[in-house]
């Protein structure tokens, strides 16, 4: 297509169709009149329609719960024509017959028969006695004592000594240490020992003093204290007199074995 050539009417250079301007002066350039647009013929459009509207949600609900209902259904008839017919085929076993009657003899516990009574115990021999030491670290002495006839019941709480007794308490045997308060001597408890109990015989010495006689529910006592280094360490014992024969050799050991003993660095 040819574009119509045009002249400048103020200078007269020459113009294309499509300027506004002139290049050569700059002359606005008069736009011819153009052709009247030519409109397209229009088609005859589709009548409206309006869009659908959605389910109601009634509808919906109704949906899914049939849809859930139809898998129900399907597995249950699953179900039934898979597993129903294999469990038919398991084997069906009898009872298993009910066991044989027990004996009466065997239900019911027997009755333990009463124990015999145990006869009294022998009264021990003194070879058959048994010596075992106890030693005191905190007041350093040391003792020798039948194990088997005077049973130990511990240490006292203050660590001073300990008790033993013999069966039912016929005999009692007490160790013991303690610290000199002012005023204290050995002489001094040895008097006052003898003044307060029947002694049947009584000896002090400078560092040690034995005393033995009678209690006032008649039992024997004897006693025998040490002093060293600022502490008296004492023995006593106490029997019946029924078993003089017996505790008067186990009096002899205890006196014999009853020593001092150096401190533990």
């Amino acid at each position: 297509m040819n574009l119509p050539v045009n002249f400048c009417e103020a200078c007269g250079a020459r113009l294309s169709a499509d300027m506004r301007f002139c290049e050569a002066c700059g002359q606005p350039v008069a736009v011819p009149p153009s052709e009247p647009p030519q409109v397209a013929p229009q088609t005859p459009s589709a009548p409206y329609t309006p869009p659908l509207a959605p389910p109601p949600k009634k509808l919906t609900s109704i949906f899914i719960g049939g849809g859930l209902l139809l898998m129900l259904a399907l597995a249950g008839a699953g179900y039934y024509f898979w597993y129903a017919p294999s469990r038919s085929k398991e084997v069906v076993r009898p009872p298993a017959p009910p066991p044989p009657p027990v004996a009466e003899s065997l239900v019911k516990p027997p009755i333990p028969a009463t124990p015999p009574v145990p006869p009294p115990p022998t009264a021990l021999a003194p070879g058959d006695l048994q010596y075992f030491y106890y030693i005191n670290p905190k007041f350093h002495y040391i003792i020798s004592f039948p194990r088997n006839l005077l049973v130990p019941q511990g240490i006292f709480p203050s660590g001073a000594g300990q008790r033993f007794l013999a069966p039912e308490n016929r005999a009692v045997l007490t160790v013991w240490g303690e610290y000199l308060q002012q005023g204290d001597s050995l002489e001094r408890l040895f008097q006052q020992i003898i003044t307060q109990r029947t002694c049947t015989y009584k000896v002090c010495k400078a560092d040690w003093f034995v005393v033995s006689g009678y209690l006032s529910d008649g039992r024997i006592f004897y006693r025998k204290t040490l002093y060293r280094d600022n502490m008296f360490k004492s023995f006593e014992i106490t029997y019946e007199k029924e078993q003089k024969d017996l505790y008067d050799g186990i009096v002899t050991h205890l006196a014999r074995t009853f020593e001092n003993t150096r401190p533990v660095d």
